[in-house]
């Protein structure tokens, strides 16, 4: 991975929505991994967390949920990677219940891929 390309690792149940993600990801020259769901993910997380620099969570999956990834990033690994939500669940509490969890946005599915770049944009660019 070359030091300027950005790595996203994207946590996503729904086949469908994982590789479109995926798709308009790859046309942006991210380096990416993905996962279908959050234990997969913590794999992978524990020995590649510091060459990761934004992680697209979804918040409903089996085994592991987003909720739980996010606790485990910012309670046990201490982690200040950005996280981006992504959930169906559109109530004020679910999202600032994330958001003092530690995820840096929330973005409601069905996700708007052109909102979803400008905020990856917005969040990588601080």
């Amino acid at each position: 991975m070359s030091a300027d390309k950005k790595h996203i690792v994207i946590i996503e149940d729904d086949p469908v929505l994982r590789e479109l993600t995926h798709m308009a990801l790859s046309l942006e020259s991210f380096e990416i991994d993905i996962f279908e769901n959050g234990s997969e993910a913590i794999d992978f997380l524990k020995n590649n967390l510091n060459s990761v620099d934004l992680i697209l969570l979804d918040l409903f999956m089996p085994i592991l949920d987003g909720m739980q990834v996010l606790r485990w990033l910012r309670e046990t690994k201490q982690s200040t990677v950005y996280v981006l939500v992504m959930t169906a669940m559109t109530d004020d509490k679910t999202e600032a219940n994330l958001l003092s969890t530690g995820a840096n946005k929330v973005l409601k599915k069905p996700l708007d891929i052109k909102m979803l770049l400008i905020s990856i944009n917005e969040l990588l660019n601080k």
